[in-house]
């Protein structure tokens, strides 16, 4: 014969709709480190019978806001694929882009611009300082950029200080 305690055997019965059993469910659960389902029914089915027990723990459960933060399902965005001209390998600065920033004041009171010219496969940035945002200062610092690193395989991506792409080519070809 098994060895059941009588609180096994003789559960105290308690009704369904009383606020003790909400208030008994809640403190097992956070006793019992924020027990879930099966656990919470298991540990409070040997001392005490409550009828329709299930919807009252699931309740505490779901109202409980420590086991709420570790129900929330990860919020997932999906990615962007990369550009085919930027996962290939290519040397440096043959597929790049060109921002002009500033201006800059100098300790004389000089105001400069510079010129970013970013590599788009790997991380590579080269600066060049201009004294004026004209066409004909940027074109000479892009002329320095190519003959110190070579001419690039697609043109760059020029924005905010050329009028168009058309004039700048035009202009080194002369």
């Amino acid at each position: 014969m098994r060895d059941d305690t009588d609180d096994f055997r003789y559960p105290i019965l308690l009704p369904h709709d009383h606020l003790l059993d909400v208030l008994l469910v809640r403190w097992e659960h956070q006793r019992n480190s924020h027990a879930g389902h099966q656990a919470l029914m298991g540990i409070l089915r040997e001392p005490f019978w409550i009828p329709k027990m299930r919807g009252i723990e699931r309740s505490v459960i779901y109202s409980c806001c420590a086991c709420r933060r570790h129900l929330v399902k990860r919020v997932t965005e999906e990615e962007e694929p990369l550009q085919q001209n930027r996962v290939k390998d290519a040397g440096v600065f043959k597929v790049m882009g060109v921002v002009l920033g500033g201006p800059l004041y100098l300790k004389n009171r000089q105001k400069v611009w510079f010129v970013v010219f970013t590599f788009g496969v790997y991380r590579a940035v080269h600066l060049k300082i201009v004294s004026s945002l004209s066409t004909y200062g940027f074109l000479e610092s892009l002329r320095r950029f190519i003959a110190r690193r070579g001419r690039k395989e697609e043109e760059a991506r020029l924005k905010l200080f050329i009028p168009t792409v058309e004039q700048i080519l035009r202009e080194l070809q002369s």
